[in-house]
Order: structure tokens, then sequence, then C-alpha cells
């Protein structure tokens, strides 16, 4: 999260953060990408909140990940429990 108070209504805005489409920006027009560390708002007000938010696809690797080391995990589990039998 980013957020800014700016007296500059109306005029361009870099911010050095790497531009995501996953960017929101609350009280400006935006994010553009300038470059690739770099993204432009457009104030619309005087307080701006750039927030981040994941999306559905990568929430659901999130979860996929998860439980994939968890199977994993009580796979290793499972064999050494057999081993040491």
């Amino acid at each position: 999260r980013i957020s800014f108070h700016t007296t500059a209504v109306g005029v361009p805005h870099m911010i050095k953060v790497s531009y995501f489409p996953d960017w929101r920006a609350n009280g400006a027009e935006g994010p553009y990408r300038a470059a690739p560390s770099t993204m432009v708002v457009i104030p619309t007000q005087q307080d701006v909140v750039l927030q981040f938010h994941a999306s559905p696809a990568e929430k659901a690797a999130n979860v996929i990940t998860i439980v994939t080391l968890l199977l994993l995990l009580g796979f290793g589990l499972y064999v050494r429990l057999r081993v040491n039998r």
C-alpha cells in the first residue's frame, strides 16, 4: 500500500515502484506504466492511495502450492514411518 497527499491535483506523479496490473488507485487515474520500475498516477483528489490486490489466478496458485507442499510432507512422513517398521 502506498499513500500520499498532494497539492498538485491533475498533475502526473511518478511512483518509483514496479508496475503490475494488480495495482489499484483510489483518488487518482491510473496507474500507468512509465518504465519497468516506475508507474504514473494522475491525482483527482489531494489524498491518493495505491493498493496491490492479488488476482484470483494468483490466489488459486498460492492455494495449490500450499496443498502440494502439505501432500509432499505427508507422503514423506508416510514413507519414513513405513521404512522404520
